[in-house]
């Protein structure tokens, strides 16, 4: 296009040097180079709004994207601190777990002497229960009126639960 309106320009000034040239030629190189500066400076216009509209979106993405950048850094500084926390609580836990079982360890031997003692005690009042029965049966059996047995003595010999104080079982184990 450029060499279109150099050739015009140069046709029209050789034309008029010359002396050669009609007004009518002269009005139709100026038509035609007045429609060519058109069509650059129309190009050129385009071009420039094309580059304005190219920069706007490109700043529009810059910061979208310094934008997304900042949101995921604060995600990021917030998924650190979550995990700090978490590890620390996981740590707390370990460290409760280990001294949780130690205590777990000595409630389950306490109340494990405890039912000892009382299925000790529970033993001892079967006992004392069946040869009650055998006595009785042996009463009817006989004719004779049996010797009555006071409650007191079916009901448990166990100083540990009336006073409060839990007696050791003999058979138990030491705890580790």
């Amino acid at each position: 296009m450029v060499a279109r309106f150099s050739y015009l320009i140069a046709m029209a000034v050789g034309t008029a040097c010359s002396g050669c040239v009609s007004t009518g030629d002269l009005m139709s190189v100026r038509q035609d180079v007045q429609k060519e500066m058109q069509e650059m400076r129309s190009k050129y216009d385009r071009s420039l709004s094309d580059n304005e509209a190219k920069r706007k979106t490109m700043e529009e993405l810059q910061l979208r994207l310094s934008k997304d950048i900042d949101a995921q850094g604060k995600t990021l500084a917030s998924l650190a601190t979550t995990t700090r926390d978490l590890q620390s609580r996981h740590e707390m836990l370990l460290k409760e777990r280990a001294s949780g079982q130690n205590s777990h360890a000595l409630v389950r031997d306490a109340m494990l002497r405890a039912l000892k003692t009382e299925q000790t005690d529970l033993e001892q009042r079967l006992k004392k229960t069946a040869e009650y029965i055998r006595e009785l049966e042996q009463t009817d059996a006989s004719g004779q009126p049996g010797k009555t047995i006071s409650n007191t003595s079916l009901a448990p010999e166990r100083s540990d639960h009336t006073s409060g104080e839990e007696k050791p079982a003999t058979d138990s184990k030491p705890a580790k």
